[in-house]
């Protein structure tokens, strides 16, 4: 687990740094709360559950009204569901427990980043793939099954977000994403996780000036 994120580590920082003074410019980091869910055969009786993000980003330089974002992130993802016990001859539920399962990845989104500038405004859309690997998970209950999740998951980004000059070299960051699987992140029951975030940051320009 530890080579492979070293791995995953050195390709970000390769992606960024290989040839940077040319193409990524600008540098910052994300940080804020996810709802996450998980779509599945297996779960019935189910609610988000809330967890946390941060990452680090790179930005290219503009190609008129676009941009290559590349970002690193951690991740926590997963679901809250119930474990119910029926009565064996009624069916009559005598209890229910919640239960919490959480997983945790590093992702890799490189996104397209769409924005029109503003005074002290900068509104954008960004959107792209994701790579997804699962590195840790936390299970109540279904441990075996959590078991059988795919390490590697590839994904999709949607972003709207704003930035907000706060000076000539930093800005603030406000951001709401929505986050999808397009493989599945677990075979036997279909499953498949989404993710709604809610992020701020900051982001600094032209460091080497």
């Amino acid at each position: 687990m530890k080579k492979t994120i070293c791995i995953l580590v050195f390709f970000f920082a390769a992606l960024v740094f290989v040839n940077g003074d040319a193409f990524f410019i600008e540098y910052g980091f994300k940080t804020g709360v996810v709802s996450s869910n998980i779509k599945s055969d297996f779960f019935f009786t189910k609610r988000s559950k809330l967890g946390l993000d941060f990452g680090v980003f790179a930005e290219s330089k503009k190609f008129k009204n676009f941009q290559i974002v590349a970002e690193f992130h951690y991740i926590q993802k997963g679901i809250i569901d119930a474990y119910i016990i029926f009565d064996p001859v009624t069916y009559e539920i005598l209890d229910m427990t919640e239960l919490k399962h959480r997983l945790d990845y590093i992702s890799i989104p490189v996104l397209l980043k769409l924005s029109k500038e503003y005074d002290m405004v900068l509104p954008y859309l960004m959107f792209g793939p994701r790579f997804d690997y699962l590195f840790s998970y936390r299970s109540d209950i279904y441990g075996v099954l959590f078991d059988e999740v795919n390490n590697f998951v590839l994904g999709g980004d949607f972003v709207l977000g704003t930035e907000m000059k706060i000076s000539e070299k930093i800005s603030g960051i406000f951001e709401l994403r929505y986050n999808f699987d397009i493989t599945l992140s677990e075979n036997i029951f279909n499953s498949k996780n989404e993710a709604f975030q809610v992020l701020i940051g900051f982001k600094f320009s032209d460091l080497k000036k």
